[in-house]
């Protein structure tokens, strides 16, 4: 699990997640560890390469025998596997990632699935508003076919520094985002897509070209970005291309630096894994040094502005303070 390398009693680079991490995992109607469909592949035993089903199950480590040949037996393919089909790769990735909360008895608080052994439309994704947030992206649904920009809501769970999975997920997976734009991409588009959404799209698009010209003044070039980064829904885009690292040197830095200055939190977050780590946000994670905290000097006042005012903080939606915000957890 990438983390912060100072970690107490553990290795630089890896953490120990704290119990109550643990607790939602645990207490469920199916076992949490590994499956057929992960196991199903060849392994290098020391020179000699077998299936692992089909080893263990030569070993007599299982209670009954196979329900079928190995080679006839569902499995996951590697998400990195460029020659295997696409949709395969896609949900592969999505169930070795996702799936062992989002399934029935899951323990999350969401209702879609994401099972590779479930047909796309049958996990509850297609379509689908979001419950928890969009992240400020207008007309958002979890899955928009042909739309991996936006209204789409899976890359941003991917990309935002509260990405999933909440356990062990401190560094954008890059690969693994583009790979589920693609997938997305080529699935069929949706008949109710929203017109307003293909305007969007196509004046972002636009947008983009013109920051992007070699044409463009300089004038046009801060007013295309400009136009980009007040938006969410464009912002995604604009994150998309600066990931590619497609555009300039200089302009890429530029955009960078203007996007994680921004007033809108959502916009300024997405932007932020662009930044050298010292200069992120830093956040408590999962590895808390208390220690540390209460070191820090306080700010009355930057407190204050922050739980009433600040876009994006949204700690007055469950707690109150002198009445202000919703009684749900402590005051």
């Amino acid at each position: 699990m990438p983390t912060r390398p100072k970690v107490g009693g553990s290795r630089p680079g890896t953490s120990q997640p704290r119990r109550v991490y643990h607790l939602p995992q645990h207490g469920r109607k199916y076992v949490l560890g590994v499956q057929t469909l992960q196991m199903n592949h060849d392994h290098n035993y020391g020179g000699t390469t077998a299936n692992q089903l089909a080893t263990l199950d030569h070993l007599n480590l299982f209670t009954k025998p196979l329900p079928a040949p190995p080679e006839k037996l569902s499995r996951l393919v590697d998400y990195r596997d460029a020659g295997a089909d696409l949709t395969l790769r896609a949900r592969s990735y999505l169930h070795a990632n996702c799936s062992h909360c989002h399934r029935k008895w899951g323990g999350g608080n969401a209702e879609f699935q994401l099972l590779a052994t479930l047909d796309v439309s049958d996990t509850g994704t297609l379509g689908v508003r979001p419950a928890h947030g969009a992240f400020g992206i207008p007309h958002a649904r979890i899955l928009a076919p042909a739309i991996p920009i936006a209204p789409s809501c899976f890359t941003a769970c991917l990309s935002w520094p509260g990405r999933m999975p909440r356990i062990g997920s401190t560094v954008t997976d890059e690969r693994g985002l583009r790979l589920i734009q693609d997938w997305i991409q080529q699935l069929p588009s949706a008949e109710s897509t929203d017109s307003t959404d293909a305007i969007t799209r196509a004046e972002t698009d636009a947008t983009l070209q013109q920051l992007a010209g070699e044409a463009a003044s300089s004038d046009q070039r801060s007013a295309a970005l400009e136009r980009l980064l007040s938006s969410t829904s464009a912002a995604v885009q604009l994150a998309q291309v600066v990931a590619a690292k497609s555009l300039p040197t200089p302009l890429r830095d530029e955009v960078i630096a203007k996007a994680t200055r921004s007033p809108i939190a959502e916009v300024r977050d997405l932007f932020e894994r662009f930044l050298p780590e010292d200069k992120r946000t830093r956040r408590l994670g999962a590895v808390i040094d208390p220690a540390e905290i209460l070191a820090l000097g306080g700010n009355v006042e930057a407190g204050r502005k922050i739980f009433f005012e600040a876009e994006g903080v949204r700690c007055r939606t469950c707690h109150q303070i002198r009445g202000v915000g919703t009684a749900l957890g402590p005051t």
